[in-house]
């Protein structure tokens, strides 16, 4: 057996089945499923499209309908809570990141918005003449 399948059967064994755990039996095709997607940090919805097997017959990966070659530890059941944490391989430091910089970001939008909407104003701190 390859370090490969060691981890996967490492990490199928110690699932647990909690919620935040990695699934401890495989999905079959046409399955709702949970995954994690990194470039929305957080829980989607999608579907397996197929199965990828080691020459034991062990799961070591998914094609679902969000992203092809998906690892065990990113696949969980549809019932998982949205916002259950991130898997343990990702690094949540980011997650927060993104999530403050989604923030951030939102707040600038709409700063900028009403700065669009506010009078234009000359140099001298009068208003200027209207469009």
């Amino acid at each position: 057996a390859s370090v490969a399948d060691a981890a996967v059967e490492m990490a199928l064994a110690g699932g647990g089945g909690t919620a935040g755990s990695a699934p401890t039996s495989s999905f079959e095709v046409g399955s709702k499923v949970k995954y994690w997607s990194s470039s929305h940090k957080r829980w989607v919805q999608a579907k397996v499209i197929s199965v990828h097997r080691n020459k034991e017959g062990s799961v070591v990966a998914y094609d679902l309908d969000a992203k092809q070659q998906a690892g065990l530890s990113r696949v969980r059941d549809f019932s998982t809570a949205p916002d259950a944490p991130a898997p343990a391989d990702v690094k949540t430091a980011n997650v927060g990141a993104a999530q403050a910089g989604a923030s951030a970001s939102a707040s600038g939008a709409a700063d900028a918005a009403l700065a669009a909407k506010a009078p234009k104003r000359k140099r001298d701190g009068s208003a200027a003449a209207g469009p």
